[in-house]
């Protein structure tokens, strides 16, 4: 979203000046120039969906703007910017669609991922499971969604109720926090 985001700024219906790009919520800040030569501060959340915003527990109170791919939020306080109906209405089109999809999508299941996983990784791929489900409630293990690379990650509830992922696995072996 963020690269997308930066590729279209100059076909944007206003002019934006982005001031820093982080981690942190919120994702972006940015000088929006107004009519009268004014900069007014605007704080960006970057969003493929922009139900995600909800999901993440974000404070709508400490953000101006979500950009996302997909706006399926109705009647939210935040407004949202969605680069699809951007990028649909550009000529030349800035992303072209292929007739034919290289990998088709595939969502794993813990089979599935066993299946594609080397042999000398099964037994701890077993071993990791087990011990994540052990620890429900509070924690959460979800297989991913990826067309070529099985995955599976590890979520927290936090006493908040918002859900960190800690750790992430792939099928041959890659794990990252």
């Amino acid at each position: 979203m963020v690269t997308l985001f930066g590729l279209l700024l100059p076909r944007l219906p206003y002019r934006l000046l982005i001031n820093e790009v982080r981690e942190a919520f919120p994702d972006c800040l940015a000088w929006k120039f107004e009519e009268d030569g004014e900069r007014k501060l605007l704080r960006i959340e970057f969003e493929l969906k922009a139900s995600n915003f909800v999901n993440h527990t974000h404070d709508p109170d400490g953000c101006d703007l979500i950009v996302c791919w997909e706006d399926d939020l109705w009647d939210f306080k935040v407004p949202r910017l969605a680069l699809s109906s951007l990028v649909a209405s550009l000529a030349p089109p800035v992303i072209q669609s292929p007739d034919k999809v290289k990998y088709p999508p595939q969502v794993w299941t813990e089979e599935s991922f066993l299946q594609a996983a080397p042999p000398e990784f099964q037994q701890n791929h077993i071993d990791l499971l087990q011990w994540g489900r052990k620890l429900a409630p509070q924690c959460t293990v979800v297989f991913g969604e990826g067309n070529q690379f099985p995955s599976w990650s590890f979520a927290v509830k936090l006493r908040t109720g918002k859900k960190i992922t800690l750790l992430g696995v792939y099928a041959e072996g890659t794990v990252w926090v």
